[in-house]
């Protein structure tokens, strides 16, 4: 089967350009017990996107920047460990820029500035109480940046963070544990992949596919090729169908890793839909365990599910991810329309 897979995937036309920082993923991983976004949650999400797409501002995020990625931005999570981070003293910090830096041969924590400037704050007030409270260093380019000294405890923060409809979600999530301003330990959240996304890694180091897409695309293209090729084995086609039926899926993973689908569109089911439909769930609920991997929503939720555009064809099921729904659009969505 991988050999017919392989076979496929290498006439399988590239449609993206590659962009991913080398380094995001060097870090160790560790499992970090978190709340799951509900299937109910993204049913909702889904039907409001259909509305107006809530597009999420990160004004008031604070920002955390890496030494080894000093123009990565990553947004800092709010949490309850955020207050006593803003909290120097009787002094209260607005929304602001947090630097990992090594000095004198030590990981810390530093103050770097202020996120936006605030209208309602002596800034250059607060920066001399600061400087004359912890000290400062002059750092590339930055007049003084402050060690935050005052700080223990931990920071969550997350990268590229993408509107996925109307759920604000991120591949990976980084944790550091500070202690008085120092960084004592440091991981990345695990990030299950799912083995669909394994098979994709198999065959790309069996085959050299020139291409300049982006990783992350290219993958998720790949995963639904493969995802496809199996449910098509397990249902059988009707070559009376003479035009696409486009539908809308939700695929959710339950907390044994198996996954179930879910018809978001069209709302209402002709009697051939729910026959059709009916075959496709027993195939997907037949897949093995863990096929497809997790994200994290921006408030560091697990979302297990992923936004299906799907066309019923003569030869079978399509699918292609909504997170790339306006990227060339390839073979079977050119014209591709929800069915409302």
């Amino acid at each position: 089967m991988k050999r017919i897979v392989l076979l496929l995937l290498t006439l399988l036309v590239l449609q993206v350009a590659h962009c991913q920082d080398p380094h995001i993923y060097s870090l160790i991983t560790m499992p970090v017990s978190n709340d799951t976004v509900s299937v109910d949650e993204m049913k909702e999400a889904f039907f409001s996107s259909l509305k107006e797409i809530n597009e999420k501002s990160y004004d008031g995020y604070d920002l955390f920047f890496l030494p080894y990625s000093p123009r990565l931005v990553h947004y800092i999570i709010p949490s309850q460990d955020n207050k006593s981070l803003h909290k120097v003293g009787k002094m209260l910090l607005p929304a602001s820029r947090w630097r990992w830096l090594r000095h004198e041969g030590k990981d810390s924590l530093y103050w770097a500035g202020f996120q936006t400037v605030p209208t309602n704050i002596d800034t250059v007030a607060l920066r001399n109480k600061l400087r004359k409270a912890y000290g400062a260093y002059k750092y590339d380019g930055v007049k003084c940046i402050i060690p935050a000294k005052w700080f223990s405890g931990k920071i969550r923060a997350f990268t590229y963070p993408k509107n996925y409809k109307n759920m604000n979600v991120s591949n990976n999530i980084f944790n550091i544990d500070v202690t008085k301003g120092m960084i004592k330990s440091q991981y990345s959240t695990e990030r299950t992949f799912g083995s669909l996304n394994e098979e994709v890694s198999d065959i790309m180091d069996a085959v050299f596919i020139h291409s300049n897409s982006k990783t992350e695309e290219r993958d998720s293209h790949y995963e639904l090729f493969i995802f496809q090729h199996d449910i098509n084995r397990l249902c059988q086609k009707d070559t009376t169908v003479k035009d696409d039926i486009p539908y809308s899926f939700l695929i959710s993973v339950d907390g044994n890793q198996k996954a179930h689908i879910h018809t978001l569109l069209p709302t209402t089911l002709t009697p051939t839909d729910s026959l059709r439909i009916r075959e496709l769930t027993k195939a997907v609920e037949a897949q093995p365990k863990g096929i497809f991997g997790t994200m994290w929503t921006i408030d560091g939720r697990v979302f297990s599910g992923r936004y299906l555009m799907a066309v019923y064809t003569r030869v079978g099921w399509r699918f292609k991810d909504y997170r790339y729904k306006d990227s060339r659009p390839g073979l079977f969505f050119e014209n591709w329309k929800e069915p409302l």
